[in-house]
């Protein structure tokens, strides 16, 4: 069958879209493939992924699951710290080749979300042109989820599946193996994906209208066997190997912090359009979503009911909702952009279901007259529905992505100047020597020939967040490594006044509303050896380790005080909370609800 114009538009655009995914990576690739200067290439990923290309890296030459050489650890997603493995395997011990490879396969992952999410919304065995446009769009906005480096690249493999299968709810619980293998893979990509599992089975019963039978009961066990074999596999290996049977990660983002205190976090999930805004500010996601609830609600009063794309919407809602729940209750952290892999699909449904909104509200009003009159495939409706979404984010999306692909490619500027960039420029420095690193640790890790520990925790090893948690955290840190140099970025760090004046450095400071510093140091000011500023707001401090000194009653006091009055993150990265008063009033009330679980 001769393809319509519709999918040779459709295939041009996923064609376009790839060479502009991979432009950032070839055309310095194809000039220095083993010769690229690290600064110039470094912000093609994300800092974080470093943690598990340095991870995979030394698991495949060495045989040790370990970030800084020494201390083992399981603090990352397995499957695609598996499939980073095997890749550095086949391409030998050539970390810039296993760099541009793994570049490669993250960008053709993210294809398939170009290519699949638009029949989605279709609901046709064709896939239009604009709608792919507009998924391109989306995963061009939210590129730290798919084009970046991390394991979210893998998340629209399961999420478009289950999506397809809830278009069909009288095959929801049907081939029971492929669903069970499903949300076993779903759990291995990352272990929060398991919101899909209750999120889903619970569209089945409803929509189904199950009965607990034992016909149900049986095919429901047949579903989770490969889950729960799969979770109980995953558990006992870790523990065997690991001394915990979930990830250290997620154990140092729970450390010192209160339970069910951590809901300010909602303001993350808020702001998880604000990538689509060329103003960054709180009011464009705001006053979006304001948008949507009062379009909703306006043609629901006039037109009644609409049942476009409510189910897969309230599907993914329900999803976030419950990873939502979930960190609130547990962890002590900000939740970061790649955690919100359901966002683009969210949005991707919402700006189909408010622009057949508008055309029925159009309609009702009789405005447009023949301009939104239908064909018999209902060709204009579809145009109308994707022709609005572009025309609302063109702008944005036209904004950021010459900037986003221009990060690939910029050189070694002061002007642009980022942390990682930073880090590789400052490779001399550190060469041969063991350095003490709180976050943005991994591009350093990876490029340059240092010894880095990250003293967050999130690579280390359960033994050293036991010390954290008993309040000998430093002394552990001294008995396992011989530390050189101790590295912070900051806006801003306290200092005791005095002769000299003492540089009070706590790490981390990623707790939200931790009640007590649990890694602290203090440094004459004779052990600063460089301050670098970098960006609009923050600078490196390095110290020399060896001149460490103990921190006296008065450096504990102002830790104390400074923790009473803002909490550590809010005071050393100040930029972070400037004009935003929805995020301070949250972290504030969560404050309140951690301060009531002292003891």
């Amino acid at each position: 069958m001769k393809p319509s114009t519709d999918q040779r538009l459709s295939w041009l655009v996923v064609l376009g879209f790839s060479l502009l995914l991979l432009l950032p990576a070839l055309l310095p690739a194809l000039k220095f493939l083993q010769d690229s200067d690290p600064a110039r290439i470094v912000n093609v990923l994300y800092d974080d992924t470093y943690y598990y290309l340095q991870i995979a890296y030394n698991l495949a030459h060495h045989g040790h699951s370990s970030f800084d050489g020494i201390t083992t650890t399981n603090g990352y997603q397995p499957l695609w710290l598996l499939l980073l493995t095997l890749l550095a395997k086949l391409t030998g011990p050539d970390k810039t080749i296993f760099f541009w490879a793994s570049v490669a396969l993250t960008q053709l992952l993210a294809l398939y979300a170009i290519w699949m999410a638009p029949k989605l919304v279709s609901g046709k065995e064709f896939r239009p042109f604009y709608l792919t446009l507009l998924m391109a769009f989306i995963i061009l906005q939210f590129n730290t989820i798919y084009t970046k480096g991390l394991e979210t690249v893998l998340t629209p493999f399961f999420i478009i599946y289950l999506l397809m299968r809830l278009a069909k709810p009288d095959e929801m619980l049907e081939k029971t193996t492929p669903l069970g293998l499903v949300f076993a893979f779903a759990f291995l990509v990352r272990l929060d994906a398991i919101a899909v599992v209750p999120a889903y089975l619970l569209f089945d019963f409803m929509l189904n209208r199950r009965r607990l039978q034992p016909h149900y009961l049986i095919r429901l066990t047949r579903v989770l066997t490969p889950l729960v074999v799969t979770g109980l596999i995953y558990a006992a290996l870790n523990q065997y190997w690991f001394g915990t049977p979930v990830p250290v990660s997620g154990l140092a983002k729970a450390l010192d912090t209160g339970r069910f205190s951590n809901f300010g976090i909602l303001y993350n999930y808020l702001m998880s359009c604000l990538p689509l805004f060329p103003i960054r500010s709180e009011w464009p996601p705001l006053l979006f979503w304001g948008a949507v609830v009062v379009i909703e609600l306006l043609r629901h009063r006039l037109c009644g009911r609409l049942q476009a794309h409510g189910i897969p919407l309230l599907f993914l809602l329900l999803c976030a909702g419950i990873q939502y729940f979930y960190y609130a209750s547990f962890s002590g952290w900000n939740i970061w952009p790649w955690y919100l892999y359901y966002t683009p699909f969210i949005l991707l449904f919402v700006i189909a279901r408010t622009a057949t909104s508008l055309l029925i509200l159009a309609r009702q009003l009789r405005v447009g007259g023949k301009l939104l009159a239908e064909d018999s495939s209902g060709f204009t409706q579809t145009r109308l529905h994707t022709g609005i979404a572009i025309a609302l984010l063109l702008i944005a999306g036209l904004y950021t992505a010459a900037d986003k692909l221009r990060a690939g490619l910029q050189t070694a500027d002061p002007a642009r100047l980022t942390y990682a960039k930073l880090s590789v420029q400052q490779c001399d420095l550190y060469r041969d020597r063991t350095v003490a690193f709180g976050d943005r640790a991994g591009s350093l890790g990876y490029w340059c020939p240092t010894r880095v520990v990250q003293t967050e925790g999130l690579v280390m090893s359960r033994d050293f967040l036991h010390a954290r948690a008993a309040g000998t955290g430093e002394q552990w840190l001294d008995d396992h490594y011989d530390i050189d140099l101790y590295v912070v970025d900051r806006d801003r760090i306290p200092v005791k006044s005095g002769t000299p004046d003492v540089y009070i450095v706590v790490d981390p400071i990623q707790g939200r509303t931790a009640h007590k510093a649990l890694l602290h140091y203090c440094f004459p000011a004779t052990a600063l050896l460089d301050s670098s500023r970098y960006g609009a707001d923050a600078s490196r401090f390095i110290f020399d380790y060896r001149q460490k000194i103990p921190c006296d009653a008065e450096a504990e006091r102002i830790i104390a005080d400074i923790q009473t009055r803002e909490g550590m993150r809010r005071y050393s990265l100040p930029a972070e909370y400037r004009n935003s008063r929805l995020k301070t009033w949250l972290e504030n009330i969560d404050r309140q609800l951690a301060d009531l679980q002292k003891p």
